[in-house]
């Protein structure tokens, strides 16, 4: 990205559509620079590290958000039934 800003800069002089595309790639350079940065401090500063979220974390909360939104999308005013944590395998077998 950056040596495509660097060619529109120098060798092009920004002529015509090459300033479009000077502005284009240097704001991507400059995003991915930041997202680099953000991603070693939180590899590189203990206080950082220590409050990093896991890949664990982050998709659990995704996930329980996504289901909360589908029942609350299939919500028409009356009860939505609930499903049973335990297997229907397990649970024929203890209530005999």
């Amino acid at each position: 990205m950056l040596a495509i800003a660097i060619v529109a800069r120098y060798a092009l002089h920004l002529a015509g559509a090459w300033r479009r595309t000077y502005v284009i790639s240097a704001a991507i350079a400059l995003y991915l620079n930041t997202f680099v940065l953000v991603v070693q401090s939180f590899e590189k500063v203990p206080a950082l590290k220590a409050m990093a979220p896991t890949q664990k974390a982050v998709f659990g909360r995704a996930t329980r958000r996504s289901g909360a939104l589908r029942r609350a999308n299939d919500f028409r005013g009356e009860e939505v039934p609930q499903r049973s944590r335990v297997p229907a395998a397990r649970s024929a077998g203890k209530a005999a």
